[in-house]
This record gives C-alpha cells, structure tokens and sequence, in this order.
C-alpha cells in the first residue's frame, strides 16, 4: 500500500474512523499517520474478499473508491459552517502482486501530487542506479508496467501524468485501464460503511 498527499482535519477524522473499524483492522494499526488509517479502512472495506489471491480488480478498484469518497465525507462532517474547508490529496496504490491499483485524487481544486505509468517491455536497474528500458513491439501486451511519483527512466519519454482524480488498473496481464473518479456514489457508500455491523 501506498499514500502520497494528505487527509484534512485528520486529527479529528482518525478519531471518527476508528470508532467504525472492526476489531480486526483496528488491532493491527501500530502507527499514527494518516496513511496507515487510510489502508485500515480499506481492508475492513475489503473484508474477507481481500484475502482472496484471485480477488478481481474490479472488486479492488470499488474499494479504493469507496475509501475515498468515505475519507471525504468524514472531513466535511466535522467541519462546520464557519470552517474552511481542507482538501485532502489521495493519491493511493495497492497491489497483491497480480495486480496493481492506483489512484490521483484531490477533492479541491489544485492538483494533487504527480502520478505517472510507464510501460515497456522489460526495465534494466544499473549500477549506477538508473533503469534502462527495453521496448516492446507496438502489437505486443507491455511485459512491464511502472506507476512511480515522478518519471524515474533514463529515458524521460513514454511516461504519461495519469490525470487528476482518476483510478488506474494494471491487471495481471499488463492490460491497463483508467477510469473517472466522481462523487456520485459517495453518500451511498458512506452510509453503507457507517451502518455495516462490526467484525469482530
């Protein structure tokens, strides 16, 4: 799991998200960053089906999203009227190593921190610690995929800015997909959430 960016008034927000963590994810938590709480959520959103190696990615991706759209509502529920409100930047990436799911999102309206993919064939790590890349022919399934803060190449050509608030899937054979990330579903998800019973 990976966090780059930050989550609002998250003082406050751990102290309403722990209160709705099951047992299991809560007992587990060993730091005090938001980064971590942010993963606890989505495992108690995964449940049982994150311990599955065959999980789809599909399944992944609607977790990540509901993690989101729950961090959000729990910023604006302990704002008041008279707040400002903080944005948070939710640039989130999980893997199981087969396959891997990134987001780019910031609920304001600056961008959030970089997020770039890469695909080729193959990369090389050098001694002198550059990666070389290898290309693949235009017909042919990428065999590697690298989603990194910031284009880390020799070679800067190839690396695409995943665009902000959007999810990206690489799936175990390397086929990439982007999808948008909206607000649509985001008091659905959080009264789903709120209202779940506690696993023990």
């Amino acid at each position: 799991f990976m966090h780059n960016g930050a989550v609002g008034r998250f003082l406050k927000v751990k102290r309403n998200l722990i209160s709705k963590l099951s047992n299991q994810v809560y007992y587990n938590i060993q730091g005090t960053t938001d980064s971590e709480h942010i993963f606890s959520l989505f495992l108690d959103i995964l449940g049982k089906e994150g311990e599955d190696p065959d999980i789809s990615p599909e399944t992944v991706k609607q977790a990540l999203v509901k993690t989101i759209h729950i961090i959000l509502k729990l910023v604006t529920m302990i704002e008041t009227p008279a707040d400002q409100h903080m944005y948070s930047s939710l640039n989130l990436a999980v893997t199981n190593g087969n396959i891997v799911v990134s987001t780019r999102y910031r609920d304001g309206p600056e961008d959030p921190p970089s997020l770039y993919y890469h695909t080729f064939d193959r990369y090389e790590l050098k001694s002198d610690g550059h990666v070389a890349t290898h290309p693949y022919k235009p017909y042919e399934i990428p065999g590697a995929v690298i989603v990194s803060s910031e284009p880390i190449t020799e070679d800067p050509e190839g690396w695409t800015l995943l665009e902000k608030n959007t999810v990206l899937v690489c799936q175990k054979d390397n086929i990439l997909s982007i999808d948008r990330i909206t607000e649509d579903d985001k008091e659905m998800h959080f009264t789903e959430w709120s209202n779940k019973p506690f696993l023990l």
